[in-house]
């Protein structure tokens, strides 16, 4: 009998329960009604991952990460022992945000606040934030309060670039980005006000989380089965077939090689970072400053049948759908055309499309003006005139 998504999850959710048992964790031991209500908790809008999907695939990454952590007594850099993952159980009730990518590009690219003070931790504890299919930096984002810091867990996809059906930048025919799945984790602490809260944050991932990552990496990867392929084994690794310890679930778990592992870490920490902190604070900011960024629209009480074809069925109790900038839109400009008759043309040399980078504002105001209020200058994308070259365009 074939493997289900359900079944999978709910297998997962089992040795999950056992870990946290192990562990004197009972109040993270999720029933088979619990969880069955965290599967089916999202019908997810046209255009982005099903929920049930991003569940499942964080499910089986932590299952499969702790099944090594606990086989093999793994530690982490200051030679403890690496904390076995669970499902909190504040997700079975916290919202699941859908963002536009019209914010979200307009978030990575704002540069945040200095301070942690003007943060308002009451919209946390938790924000979990699902993207689009076609945005290309990430693909969900959660970001989790501690007592002395944020957490935050993402995946973004990996392209696997062009092949078979593919274009040149991994995208398929619908332009949704193809490869492999790659969760990473890293921590805001709360320090001196004073301190860039940014390199703080680099230098606690470089110091506490490469290990932890590491592992994660190791086993916890997950390539989508239409791209893989012999050029895909020979960029990523490689792919084997395991069953659980009852062999009543079978998964396919990526094999990556050491030297691909570590070049994800590094480039993670020299690349992606740097725009998981921008979207981090920011979206934090806007939440605090502007809570009307989110809206909540009442959902369709009839859903596809199929993948495929116009056939609908009536369903009840189908969730509501949060959004992170519904109504959002990205501010353009367009670059002056150059008059290319012009004998010279040095002083307005065409442009290539570019973002002039947004920025936070305090603003004063109220009796004396002691009342701060934080203000959004939006980013602005200028849009260029230069003509691509031949080679840009192949």
């Amino acid at each position: 009998m074939k493997t289900t998504q359900k079944d999978r999850f709910w297998t997962a959710v089992r040795f999950l329960n056992r870990d946290a048992e192990q562990n004197d964790r009972k109040d993270l031991l999720l029933t088979k009604q619990e969880a069955m209500q965290l599967y089916e908790k999202e019908v997810s809008p046209y255009g982005y991952p099903t929920w049930q999907s991003i569940v499942t695939k964080k499910t089986m990454t932590m299952f499969c990460t702790n099944k090594e952590v606990r086989e093999n007594n793994l530690k982490d850099e200051n030679e403890n022992k690496i904390q076995l993952k669970a499902i909190a159980k504040t997700a079975l009730t916290n919202p699941v945000h859908y963002i536009t990518d019209d914010l979200a590009n307009s978030l990575v690219e704002t540069k945040p606040p200095s301070s942690v003070e003007i943060l308002d931790k009451n919209i946390l504890p938790e924000i979990c934030v699902v993207f689009s299919k076609k945005f290309d930096i990430f693909n969900t984002f959660n970001i989790i309060q501690e007592e002395n810091g944020i957490r935050v867990q993402l995946t973004y996809t990996l392209s696997t670039g062009n092949i078979g059906s593919l274009d040149e930048h991994g995208r398929d025919t619908n332009g949704e980005l193809k490869g492999m799945d790659v969760p990473m984790e890293f921590f805001i602490p709360f320090g001196d006000p004073d301190c860039c809260m940014y390199c703080d944050t680099k230098e606690y991932f470089i110091k506490n989380m490469l290990h932890q990552n590491y592992y994660t990496l190791k086993f916890g990867c997950h390539i989508d089965p239409k791209v893989w392929t012999l050029s895909v084994k020979q960029k990523f690794g490689n792919q084997i077939t395991r069953s659980n310890s009852n062999r009543d679930m079978e998964y396919v778990q990526t094999v990556l090689e050491h030297d691909n592992i570590d070049k994800l870490v590094n480039s993670f920490g020299s690349e992606v970072l740097n725009k998981a902190y921008r979207f981090c604070i920011n979206l934090i900011c806007l939440m605090t400053h502007q809570p009307e960024i989110v809206t909540i629209q009442k959902a369709s009480k009839y859903v596809a049948v199929e993948s495929k074809g116009f056939a609908t069925t009536k369903v009840n109790n189908v969730p509501n759908v949060h959004w992170l900038g519904e109504d959002f839109v990205t501010r353009v400009q367009y670059s002056s055309k150059v008059d290319t008759d012009l004998s010279d043309i040095s002083r307005a040399k065409p442009k290539k499309s570019h973002w002039r980078r947004g920025h936070w504002h305090t603003i004063l105001q109220g009796p004396g003006r002691k009342q701060r209020h934080m203000k959004w200058f939006q980013p602005v994308f200028i849009k260029g005139n230069k003509q691509p070259t031949l080679a840009e365009e192949n």
